[in-house]
């Protein structure tokens, strides 16, 4: 399922809600500790503000990656378009292979 617009997920009831969601054509914002988006593969721009997210299927940014909280987990991860921004400990990129803006 296609999501236009942008999406924050402020809370687990969010996450649950929109946890079928493929794509984002805007930006996806998350405030809620320990969310997971299983199915979100794509995105414009990803601001994570809460511990413990996880994004296990995202694997391209199509703007900037924007992380502010530890533990964030994107293990499928290959690109981002834009930059990337990370200002906190413990975030798990492990096949990132491209960034076409700064780091």
């Amino acid at each position: 399922m296609k999501y236009v617009g942008n999406l924050e997920i402020k809370s687990e009831a969010d996450a649950k809600k929109y946890a079928e969601v493929a794509e984002v054509s805007g930006s996806v914002r998350i405030h809620a500790a320990g969310a997971s988006l299983p199915a979100l593969a794509k995105a414009g721009y990803v601001y994570i503000r809460a511990e413990g997210v996880n994004l296990p299927a995202l694997a391209k940014v199509s703007g900037s990656l924007y992380i502010e909280a530890e533990g964030a987990s994107l293990p499928a991860l290959a690109e981002i378009s834009g930059d990337l921004y990370i200002h906190a400990e413990g975030a798990s990129l492990p096949v990132l292979a491209k960034v076409s803006g700064s780091v």
